[in-house]
């Protein structure tokens, strides 16, 4: 019969280790059938029922010191907290995750917590500042060491907040609009990798279309609708230098009427309908949101143009060709910068805030051939959306 005291001390010590108790069964057992025929059985199994009560309380005991130890333990760890703009059902959203995933992989080093303001379908005024509400209370509340604050409103409604916290750094992804209305220019806790639309790319793939179909189409118009830092898009296109392109017309619009306008005029005075964002316009007298379905469906009809995106997610809807920053990029710079700085490895001042340099090719072969069943694309076009399963037939 060994002492319960030394039990304690010894699982503690041995943790892994098989304990004296559940060692000891076979030897319990052999001597309970032993007993079986003496008159002390009843006051031997007492002793048993004893035993293996005394030592549930120390094993359970035991358990509650390891809890109390592990909580303590990752209570020290640093903590990463995401701040999304969007939802997972949105393909940027999930491929930046993917981007950020591939550089945390077998990282276990952090607490992680992740928070969805699902502002692409929801930006009426009431829920943002009720989101706004939230995810400010998160932070202060949750206190994490680094947040990584994805596309522009999870600036707009939380990292703005925390503009030189000395407790915080933030590191910001998928950003377009101006820094410094986000109070980021001259901040000492702030960086991170700026997106901007590839028109560099966007032109060469033209240049592709026009060799291909022995066109010489010029005159891009652009559209996108309105949002928070849609206007920072529409700089980008018309600063660009299109040689010899013309840029006829970029501009954002709120209403689906406006982009109805908009596609007509294009009609009368270009040759490239050149399509941003389409999932934020509003009904003329409501503000409900058109559904993007709709908002294709009717510029498919009443467009002859030649179509192409400047985002990815265009054919992801249905259209033909795109051009879009690579969301996995943006992940993985940021995950980068993050590490960099829960471990200590960099300071802020050593991360300078970085442009995107990366971008993807989108292509639907369905829609290429209704065009024109003559227009056929770079193998090095198709190669590249197959390789990252942005090839659709």
């Amino acid at each position: 019969m060994f002492n319960n005291i030394d039990f304690f001390h010894n699982l503690l010590n041995s943790f892994g280790a098989i304990s004296p108790f559940h060692a000891s069964l076979p030897i319990f057992s052999l001597l309970l059938l032993g007993m079986t025929t003496t008159q002390n059985m009843p006051m031997f199994k007492r002793k048993i029922v004893r035993l293996i009560s005394n030592e549930r309380t120390f094993a359970t005991i035991f358990l509650i010191i390891l809890s109390i130890f592990i909580v303590s333990h990752n209570l020290e760890k640093p903590r990463l907290l995401f701040v999304h703009s969007y939802e997972r059902d949105y393909s940027w959203t999930t491929e930046q995750i993917d981007g950020i995933n591939r550089i945390l992989e077998g990282k276990n080093n952090y607490i992680i917590r992740e928070h969805f303001l699902d502002t692409k379908k929801k930006d009426y005024d009431e829920y943002l500042k009720r989101s706004e509400r939230e995810v400010r209370a998160l932070i202060k509340q949750w206190k994490p060491n680094v947040i990584i604050a994805t596309d522009d409103n999870a600036q707009i409604l939380a990292g703005k907040y925390f503009v030189d916290d000395p407790k915080i750094k933030i590191v910001f992804t998928g950003v377009q609009g101006d820094l410094s209305e986000y109070y980021y220019a001259s901040a000492d806790n702030v960086t991170g990798i700026t997106e901007h639309v590839p028109p560099q790319a966007i032109k060469e793939t033209l240049n592709e279309i026009n060799r291909s179909l022995d066109l010489d189409l010029k005159r891009i118009f652009f559209v996108t609708h309105s949002t928070s830092h849609s206007r920072f898009v529409v700089e980008n296109m018309q600063n660009f230098a299109w040689g010899d392109y013309e840029m006829v017309s970029a501009a954002e619009y709120k209403t689906f009427e406006d982009w109805k306008a908009a596609v007509r005029e294009a009609e009368e005075t270009a040759d490239i309908l050149l399509i941003g964002g389409y999932k934020s316009l509003d009904y003329e007298d409501s503000s409900l949101k058109v559904p993007y379905e709709e908002v294709l469906r009717w510029t498919d009809e009443n467009s002859s143009l030649l179509k192409i995106g400047a985002r990815g997610v265009y054919v992801e809807d249905g259209g033909m060709i795109a051009v879009g920053v690579s969301p996995y990029e943006q992940g993985e710079v940021a995950a980068k910068m993050a590490i960099a700085l829960l471990e200590n490895h960099k300071k802020i001042e050593d991360l300078p805030v970085q442009k995107s340099q990366q971008y993807l090719i989108y292509m639907r072969q369905s829609k290429m051939d209704e065009y024109s069943p003559f227009l056929k694309m770079p193998t090095v076009y198709e190669a590249f959306a197959r390789a990252t399963n942005h090839y659709f037939d």
